[in-house]
């Protein structure tokens, strides 16, 4: 866990944004050189991918919202429509990545089950968008590829979240169990207190039958 000011980053937030990175510098690049840096698509382009990543910024930190779940589901769907006004802009298919790390984020939210499930929906647009708009011949095996790329960071994810879940229950009975035992060790020296207390109280007792006699003993003596 990074903290940058305000803002803790997790390792799988710091490689997401790297991965962002790396395709919006690649495909800016190269749209700029077919078309020039004052071309309106370049300036459209660079504006989603950086909508892309303050939205991804925002539905992944760590700090909850007021009405959490609403708003963080508000913000996924923002970032699947930003995914596709990226696809329509440009025309690389790489930019599938971008929808890879939309898909990570799915298992915090719903089921691992239905999401994958209904991975082969947001995954068959690229193949659309890519055949009708861009014409590219390889879309409809792109896009299979890509579905193959969602369906992993599904499971990866949700394997992440399951062995999260087995360590806090893990951690959670462990904190069971050591208060059981510190309520068992205090029980047990409040018994042993107990004990003690009878047993002094049982010796003097005695003590003091024996010389509550003994003085009645010595008086009649003395009398």
């Amino acid at each position: 866990m990074i903290k940058l000011g305000l803002y803790r980053l997790s390792v799988e937030t710091i490689s997401g944004l790297i991965s962002w990175a790396m395709v919006a510098g690649s495909s800016l690049y190269f749209m700029q050189q077919r078309l020039g840096w004052l071309h309106w698509r370049v300036g459209l382009l660079a504006g989603l991918y950086l909508g892309f990543v303050v939205f991804f910024a925002l539905a992944t930190r760590e700090q909850c919202y007021s009405r959490d779940r609403q708003v963080r589901f508000a913000l996924l769907f923002i970032l699947f429509l930003l995914v596709v006004g990226i696809y329509f802009t440009s025309p690389y298919f790489y930019n599938a990545i971008l929808m890879v790390m939309w898909s990570a984020l799915l298992p915090y939210f719903m089921s691992f089950r239905l999401a994958l499930l209904l991975s082969p929906l947001w995954s068959a647009v690229p193949y659309f968008v890519g055949e009708f708009y861009w014409q590219d011949d390889m879309s409809a095996l792109s896009a299979m590829l890509f579905w193959t790329f969602n369906v992993f960071a599904l499971v990866m994810v949700n394997v992440s979240l399951k062995e999260k879940s087995a360590k806090e229950a893990a951690n959670q009975l462990n904190r069971e169990l050591m208060a059981a035992q510190a309520l068992l060790s205090e029980a047990n020296k409040q018994a042993e207190r107990t004990r003690i207390a009878r047993n002094i109280h049982d010796l003097l007792g005695h003590h003091l039958t024996a010389l509550s006699i003994n003085l009645q003993v010595a008086s009649r003596k003395a009398d």
